[in-house]
């Protein structure tokens, strides 16, 4: 049986997951975080591109 707080982890991390599947990009913000580490290689693997920094990201035109 999971703990309350890695239930929640795992609903957390259920949540984001999906919501990738609607994103265009995904901004990595600084900071250790194995969940955000997740989400990035999940985009990857989706090509979904990632950026590390608001300069990065392209400007609409």
């Amino acid at each position: 049986m999971l703990s309350p707080l890695a239930a929640a982890r795992r609903r957390r991390a259920r949540a984001a997951h999906r919501l990738l599947q609607h994103c265009d990009a995904v901004q990595r913000l600084p900071g250790e975080s194995r969940g955000a580490d997740q989400d990035v290689e999940i985009a990857r693997e989706r090509g979904i591109p990632v950026f590390h920094a608001l300069e990065e990201i392209p400007t609409l035109g």
